[in-house]
């Protein structure tokens, strides 16, 4: 195990920290149903995940793709510094947002077109940022964390469209 196999998830933790106390900053979100049902819906996938991976015997086979972690202290290197550019460029986008940043297809008191800062750039910063930092993950930590977010990603985009339709 290298170090950066520990810097990797510390760097997602301080990331996940922040994320949440800057949301509390936003601006209110009008129309928008009870938050609770949202969490509830939320927790109820996590748990079926878990518990899928429990039974099934998932958690073997998770086991045993660890074994082809990744050993190397250049990937290791590579790795966290992708993850630090990915989430460097989503908290970025996130503070040049400032209080209009919110939850996807929610509707804010007096919104505003941003076109500066880095969305001048990239049209989904924040995505693209966080994308880039999974792929890090996967070059310094294990295929493991490729495949997770190669599962989760498509799951989370189809929940976004559906909401939008």
């Amino acid at each position: 195990m290298t170090i950066f196999q520990s810097i990797i998830p510390a760097l997602w933790l301080v990331f996940i920290v922040y994320w949440g106390m800057s949301a509390l900053r936003a601006k209110r979100s009008l129309g928008i149903g009870a938050w609770w049902r949202h969490s509830l819906l939320r927790g109820g996938v996590i748990i079926l995940i878990i518990s899928a991976l429990h039974f099934t015997g998932a958690g073997r086979l998770l086991r045993a793709a660890r074994a082809y972690q990744a050993h190397s202290i250049l990937l290791g290197a590579i790795g966290a510094a992708v993850v630090l550019l990915g989430l460097g460029l989503a908290v970025y986008a996130r503070i040049y947002l400032g209080r209009n940043w919110g939850m996807p297809m929610s509707r804010k008191q007096e919104p505003e077109l941003i076109t500066g800062g880095p969305y001048a750039f990239v049209r989904h910063p924040i995505y693209t940022g966080i994308i880039l930092a999974m792929l890090g993950s996967t070059i310094g930590e294990s295929l493991i964390w490729g495949c997770c977010s190669s599962c989760l990603l498509p799951i989370s985009s189809t929940a976004r469209g559906a909401r939008r339709n």
